[in-house]
């Protein structure tokens, strides 16, 4: 290749980077595929435009470049890595898991493989051999405050939440602004039922990143577990002013209006979350609760046959039935309900009291 092009390959490439900085990914990828067009046997610039294909959410186009970046580098691991991380964008775990492995045996201390392979194995439920990985990324960069929040995230998930809080802690005090750090552990926190810990952490997430909702939504939660309904309120409302389609949202709203006794607040927001998931097994249930409170059992019925319906396995949908087939007077339907809830949850106390009380009655109206 001659100087002057080999020069311009490098313009080309030097632009790509500076549109990258600046945020302009169109003109990011033009500039690489230009440098391609002149070089196409230069693996770091198909590796580069993967990148901004990436980044743009082109995950086949940033396949295919990490493919050529493969053939034309097959001893670089930054291009397994790559490429396993678009895969990741497709939900093709079998190869994801292949590729950062490949990228691991190339360059065993590659921390980013590490990081990236143990957050897939979270991801498949496969919790020990997450933490396997994560340790040697920690060990590997223990500075590294995203190998310790992946960390604790797989030992949230995996329920070890006094684990995870140690994870975290230690990823806070490396990177303190980070909203999903905080997040995480107040997830970890709740996870032990310590809902000011909770509560305070959501508040530090959502003061860092006020458009994060997830960190709405669970401070939400955490209010209402503290009994706090009306501050409760207020952070499903930011919920619903980012995302107002949050059928979520609409139904945990309604329930706080529940608690606080406002019936028809709770109707309205009920209604509007089951017009926008109406799949949503809870959002019916909780409709079919308010219904019970309302001393309609008949749309109750309704309500709770729908929730049923979605989520089979809920002891607390059949056990709300049967108390309102029971204040029907349909003994043998309640009795059906109440069994049913048994089966699913063998040591739900009012259930049992419930399906002995109805058996007892139609015992003595057979005397």
């Amino acid at each position: 290749m001659s100087s002057d092009i080999l020069r311009t390959v490098e313009e080309c490439f030097g632009r790509a980077e500076e549109h990258l900085v600046s945020g302009d990914l169109d003109s990011a990828i033009k500039a690489y595929t230009e440098a391609i067009r002149l070089d196409p046997n230069k693996s770091d610039t198909f590796l580069a435009r993967g990148r901004a294909w990436l980044e743009v959410g082109q995950y086949d186009k940033a396949a295919a470049d990490f493919d050529e970046a493969v053939r034309l580098r097959p001893d670089s691991a930054p291009a397994w890595h790559m490429r396993g991380l678009a895969r990741e964008g497709e939900k093709e775990l079998e190869k994801v898991i292949s590729d950062y492995s490949e990228a691991i045996r190339l360059d065993p201390s590659y921390v980013p493989a590490w990081l990236h392979r143990g957050a897939v194995w979270a991801m498949a439920s496969e919790y020990d051999k997450a933490v396997h990985d994560l340790n040697e990324a920690i060990r590997l960069k223990p500075d590294d405050a995203s190998a310790w929040r992946m960390r604790g995230v797989a030992w949230h998930d995996a329920g070890e939440y006094d684990k995870a809080v140690q994870d975290l802690n230690e990823s806070i005090r490396l990177e303190p602004d980070d909203a999903f750090s905080w997040y995480t552990r107040g997830m970890a926190w709740g996870g032990m039922y310590e809902h000011d810990k909770a509560f305070a952490d959501f508040d530090e997430s959502v003061r860092l990143c006020p458009e994060f909702v997830p960190a709405w939504s669970m401070r939400g939660h955490a209010l209402m577990a503290k009994s706090d309904f009306d501050k409760a309120l207020e952070s499903f409302d930011q919920v619903l002013g980012l995302e107002p389609e949050n059928a979520d949202a609409w139904n945990s709203r309604g329930t706080v209006w529940l608690q606080k006794e406002e019936h028809d607040k709770a109707l309205t927001d009920f209604n509007e979350a089951i017009r926008l998931d109406p799949k949503n097994a809870d959002s019916w249930f909780m409709r079919g609760f308010l219904r019970m409170e309302q001393g309609e059992p008949d749309k109750a019925i309704k309500d709770l046959r729908e929730a049923i319906r979605f989520n089979p396995d809920d002891a607390t949908a059949w056990y709300t039935r049967g108390m309102a087939w029971l204040e029907k007077g349909k003994y043998d339907k309640a009795l059906a309900d109440f069994d049913e809830t048994l089966r699913l949850y063998p040591q739900f106390q009012e259930a049992i009291q419930k399906r002995d009380a109805v058996l007892s009655l139609k015992q003595s109206r057979a005397m």
